[in-house]
């Protein structure tokens, strides 16, 4: 029995699926890498919900975990994933990272077959029950610092979903369903602030955008002006992103973005989208997705840098047998997680990670020519040996240039970690060259490196 009432993973819009796949849709200098999560062979479908740094979350579903849903944490690559579905639960769904903790819901024999609200710290044998003393379920959706966020319900509710946080235990939890609320739910923190949506006399039973500032009585109402419905799901900074719909959307479902305040709501729907919807912020840039004769009708992913008109259509680079996607989390990085989908209608994670405006390839040669022709790298060896070594290190970098033309990133990251060995100074194995300039350019490299997400 599946425990489950108000599930955040009920709020991806379409299912999807994509086939095992890296790619690189453009040279270097626009946008994005997209890399496919989801484990070859063990998994069917999957989902990323969060990322931070070097951390993904979300969960899979496949012969790996018995066809139950379980939690799962990737670090950049679909090989990476750990299964934190912990011992005594039948399912469970991650749905932040903060980089160190995870947060999500599980259920099983553990939890008397109720969900309850997990945070984990890497292992699924790390996790703590956040699950309170008189709530039947509850589930934990975002973190940030020592602040958990979620919802719960059972007798001491009277039965009906409140939002709550906590702080890393059960019993701190603290129940931010306001006076004139029937039921509400937390869906982000930056850590101060909380935000979500609820309902209730309040709201004359309509859905509204709701910011906390840690209490029930500190509730703001962000519910704008002509629009019947709303929701925050996502904050970052002085950012709330989330949708709404009304009179002044002409009845669909808009992205949306706030700082603070009713008055400060911006509308992030694109021209040539009917609906869309926004999921998370950074603090600068803000993720969701959207459809209309823009996409041909299908769902994209989409990402925005504060105004309607600045989005980007994330899903140009995915191959073409990508039909659908949408974009759940950004980090302060720019690393985008989400989801896309094929014709099949199976379901896969992706990343999103940016590719540096400027091609770092021929940065790191233009310095090593620079720095040979100032005097500041030089060969370890000399003479025709030392012109040799200084070659065979320029002949790594450029073929990694290739490799990652050829959309090859794990070839490209055999090659600059080759580079690295001969530049880091630790002797085995043997360095190629030397220099004050030497030390910068293996920071060079492995900046490279942490960009392409090589392990």
């Amino acid at each position: 029995m599946k425990a489950q009432t108000h599930s955040r993973h009920v709020r991806v819009f379409f299912a999807i699926a994509v086939f095992t796949f890296i790619l690189t849709n453009r040279a270097w200098g626009v946008n994005y890498t997209a890399i496919d999560l989801n484990p070859s062979g063990f998994f069917n479908n999957s989902c990323a919900y969060g990322t931070s740094g070097t951390q993904q979350v979300g969960w899979g579903f496949g012969s790996a975990s018995g066809y139950y849903e379980h939690a799962l944490l990737w670090s950049g690559s679909a090989d990476s994933y750990v299964d934190l579905n912990p011992s005594g639960f039948d399912w469970s769904y991650a749905y932040w990272t903060d980089g160190t903790q995870q947060v999500g819901y599980g259920s099983g024999s553990a939890t008397g077959y109720y969900g309850h609200a997990l945070l984990w710290s890497g292992s699924a044998d790390s996790y703590i029950d956040l699950n309170p003393s008189g709530f039947d379920s509850s589930e934990a959706w975002a973190a940030s610092g020592t602040q958990q966020v979620g919802y719960g319900s059972g007798s001491a509710t009277g039965y009906f979903w409140h939002a709550l946080f906590w702080s890393g235990s059960a019993d701190s939890y603290i129940d931010l369903n306001p006076s004139g609320f029937y039921q509400s739910v937390a869906s982000g923190t930056n850590g101060t602030q909380q935000v979500g949506y609820g309902y209730g006399s309040a709201t004359v039973g309509q859905t509204h955008a709701l910011l906390w500032n840690g209490s029930a009585e500190s509730c703001i109402d962000l519910n704008p002006s002509g629009f019947d419905y709303s929701d925050v799901f996502g904050s970052s900074g002085t950012q709330q992103v989330g949708s709404g719909y009304g009179a002044a959307t002409g009845g669909n479902l808009h992205a949306l973005l706030w700082n603070g305040t009713v008055a400060s709501c911006v509308d992030l729907n694109p021209s040539g989208f009917d609906w869309s919807y926004a999921y998370w912020t950074n603090g600068t840039q803000q993720v969701g997705g959207g459809i209309g004769s823009a996409t041909d009708g299908y769902q994209h992913a989409l990402l925005w840098n504060g105004t309607a008109a600045s989005y980007i259509d994330l899903h140009q680079f995915l191959p073409i047998e990508f039909l659908q996607s949408g974009a759940l989390s950004i980090d302060g990085y720019g690393n985008i997680v989400g989801y896309a989908t094929d014709s099949s209608g199976y379901q896969h994670a992706f990343l999103w990670q940016p590719i540096p405006e400027t091609d770092p390839i021929q940065e790191i040669l233009d310095f090593i020519e620079e720095s040979v022709s100032d005097g500041t790298l030089v060969p370890v060896r000399t003479g025709p040996s030392g012109k040799g070594q200084l070659g065979a290190l320029v002949n790594m970098i450029e073929a990694a240039g290739k490799l990652i033309k050829d959309k090859d990133i794990k070839g490209a990251c055999g090659q600059l970690h080759a580079a690295l060995g001969k530049t880091d100074g630790k002797g085995q194995p043997p360095d190629f060259v030397k220099g004050e300039a030497s030390v910068e350019l293996a920071q060079m490299i492995q900046e490279l490196m942490a960009s392409l997400g090589c392990r």
